[in-house]
């Protein structure tokens, strides 16, 4: 046992044989006492189903129970990282779960939709079509919740509404948008329910430009945490390049908290309207940025941008910035995470793009 609990990796179990379970598709032969494969979530394992596997659990989907189909799920998604699952299969599985209405698995397949956006460039046909697969995919539960707080519903639909409202938000469905607008246009954020808050401010921010500015002054004076942690969820989910360089100086200013500073760059860089730029003001101000998070807060950006890096171009930018650092004693262990994972990004995307454009394609 003590090789799985001393080193990365995590145990992958496929039929009778183990493996190490790594990005890199390392492996040796350590072996992880697993008394008994189950199939729940009792284990501490990865499950790699064979093809017949996987069309047998599919066939009897009905019939699994809560933690099965998280399993399966959870499984399939991290083993797609690799070369084990092609990433196109879970195109097909994740229609299986449309009906589904446990938050948890909700949060799962979310997950999962944000894993595989990394093979859609932004503004194509086939990003819309994988919105419109998104649509789809969470259209009953959209039809079931509506977008505003029910009296006496459950608490998990309380719960379940901001994620598939969310998913309707990514996927740019504009009878959503309008939907959202009629419901809430005149009500005052304070008055939003806190669940649903963000996302409703996102979608009044797309149909209004000048609110996110507006909210950008309440984040400014309020001190209530959660609205503000809501407004930067919100706007900065912006297109609007301006808006964006105002929150950059805004960064410089003082005017966002030193605690929020990280996490409102992060939101900004993983914005692809505004990626580029994002970068080009990351390398030339990371100078000040570095001087004023210091050590213990600065080696966190460059592994957090790492998981923004889509395009081979960014890539190689990205690592001539940073080697320097290779062996620096704050930062080295952070960029060397950081290029192994930058690496694993760009093969997937070149191993399985071509195969999930077309299994998406079959899925019209």
């Amino acid at each position: 046992m003590t090789p799985w609990l001393t080193q990365s990796g995590y145990p992958v179990v496929t039929g009778k044989q183990q493996q190490r379970f790594l990005l890199s598709m390392k492996t040796d032969d350590s072996k992880y006492p697993i008394r008994e494969l189950r199939d729940d979530l009792s284990g501490h394992y990865l499950i790699n189903l064979s093809d017949d596997e996987l069309a047998e659990k599919i066939r009897n989907f009905a019939s699994l129970n809560k933690e099965q189909k998280l399993r399966l799920l959870i499984d399939r998604r991290l083993l797609a990282k690799t070369k084990m699952v092609s990433s196109a299969s879970l195109l097909s599985l994740l229609q299986e779960y449309s009906q589904e209405t446990d938050t948890v698995i909700w949060e799962v397949i979310s997950a999962t939709i944000g894993d595989l956006k990394i093979f859609f460039e932004k503004n194509t046909p086939e990003e819309q079509e994988f919105k419109s697969f998104v649509s789809k995919l969470v259209d009953g539960n959209y039809k079931r919740l509506g977008v505003s707080v029910r009296v006496n519903e459950s608490a998990d639909d309380t719960r379940l509404r901001p994620v598939i409202l969310s998913l309707k938000r990514y996927a740019g469905d504009d009878e959503f948008f309008d939907r959202v607008v009629r419901t809430y246009r005149d009500v005052d954020i304070n008055n939003i329910n806190t669940n649903l808050r963000w996302v409703v401010m996102a979608v009044l921010c797309n149909r209004n430009s000048e609110l996110a500015a507006t909210y950008f002054d309440t984040y400014k004076t309020s001190s209530d945490v959660a609205l503000k942690s809501d407004i930067m969820d919100a706007i900065t989910l912006t297109k609007d390049r301006d808006l964006c360089s105002e929150y950059l100086k805004s960064i410089q200013s003082g005017a966002i908290r030193p605690q929020d500073r990280l996490f409102f760059f992060v939101r900004l860089v993983r914005n692809r309207y505004l990626h580029d730029d994002m970068l080009a003001w990351f390398y030339a101000n990371w100078d000040w940025l570095k001087d004023v998070e210091g050590n213990k807060t600065a080696p966190d950006y460059p592994r957090y941008i790492a998981g923004a890096i889509i395009r081979p171009g960014d890539a190689q930018q990205y690592k001539e910035f940073f080697k320097q650092y290779i062996k620096d004693a704050a930062f080295g262990r952070n960029i060397t995470i950081a290029f192994s994972e930058i690496d694993a990004t760009l093969r997937l995307i070149e191993e399985d793009r071509a195969a999930v454009f077309e299994a998406l394609a079959k899925l019209k």
